[in-house]
């Protein structure tokens, strides 16, 4: 890890002097539910071009209280993990080759699975508080803190893309990390109009738990529609997250922002999940709801409401929770 932060240093003192465009952004966010859950977060970025090379860099420091029973709480699980040390988020460089109408995209470093809707800025504070369930932890499917270290190789055209990412496991979470060995992410994805819709294949390690062997291996499909200030997306996957078991599941979100709105962004999401074992005892089944609200206080600060139902804790009963957070962002450079 310190030969990368200090490749990021360097591309940073250098783009200072030489790029394109270089910027910077600091994330602030606090939140308090109902759950008997606060939280506090600071994100740190860089991004920009450097002579032929554009390059990202991601650092976040977040932390959560403990609720009073000990249990762990679904609470702000969006894009960041709430545990554990300062980490190291994405970190890569990329370049694209040819510009006319069938181009390429070389990445490499550290990134998110490309696995359906998976950029933080689709789940990180955008006016839901909590993950989707098929990206939460503890409900063995895929989740949000899935990082690759290696390649990805995009080609493609406006209207039709492919790529496929080679590379070892870089997880961020402390109980939820895959097994080492080498993984292959797949994906294509089309545009077409007001629609976005992709196809993904992931076969990588397992979860690293005792009681698990084999690998991991899920397929999935999203889809994305935006028009006159409204878009709907969803994904739904199906895979194991392991030998012997299966999980599949899915969500359908409704983000609305219609000029009459002013500066409110109004957001809600039905979601679904199937985890089957050969022990009944250990499956589990889960569905929720959620309805919120993201409206935009002053520049750069937006204050976000949500109210869930749905499981409070995996294996747990449905319950209702009421979650709020004042995030901060502030942008330099040019």
């Amino acid at each position: 890890m310190k030969w990368l932060l200090a490749s990021l240093l360097l591309i940073s003192a250098a783009a200072d002097v030489s790029a394109q465009t270089v910027t910077g952004e600091a994330t602030a966010t606090i939140g308090a539910s109902s759950d008997d859950v606060q939280v506090a977060a600071t994100q740190a970025r860089v991004f920009g071009q450097l002579d032929r090379f554009r390059f990202f860099a991601e650092g976040a420091w977040t932390t959560s209280t403990t609720r009073p029973d000990g249990r762990s709480s679904e609470a702000f699980s969006t894009a960041y993990p709430y545990e554990g040390p300062p980490h190291v988020m994405d970190a890569y460089v990329e370049r694209r080759i040819g510009r006319d109408r069938v181009f390429g995209v070389v990445r490499g470093g550290r990134f998110r699975t490309p696995f359906g809707i998976h950029d933080a800025s689709d789940y990180a504070y955008n006016g839901f508080l909590r993950a989707p369930l098929i990206r939460y932890e503890g409900y063995w499917s895929l989740t949000n803190t899935l990082f690759e270290h290696g390649v990805n190789v995009m080609v493609g055209t406006p209207h039709l893309q492919g790529e496929v990412t080679v590379a070892r496991p870089g997880d961020v979470s402390e109980d939820f990390r895959r097994r080492a060995g080498a993984d292959v992410v797949l994906r294509a994805q089309a545009f077409a109009g007001p629609f976005v819709v992709g196809l993904s294949h992931l076969e990588a390690q397992g979860y690293d738990v005792e009681y698990a062997s084999g690998r991991m291996v899920f397929t999935g499909v999203d889809v994305r529609w935006m028009k006159g200030g409204v878009q709907l997306r969803s994904e739904w996957l199906v895979g194991r997250p392991w030998d012997g078991v299966r999980t599949s599941g899915g969500y359908l979100d409704v983000i609305v922002h219609r000029p009459f709105m002013g500066p409110a962004t109004l957001v809600a999401r039905a979601e679904t999940l199937d985890y089957d074992v050969p022990d009944p005892a250990y499956a589990d089944a889960a569905a929720g709801v959620s309805l919120g609200t993201r409206i935009a206080l002053a520049r750069g600060l937006f204050g976000q409401v949500n109210v869930t139902h749905r499981p409070a804790a995996p294996y747990g009963r449905n319950a209702t929770a009421t979650d709020v957070a004042l995030t901060y962002t502030a942008r330099f450079g040019r």
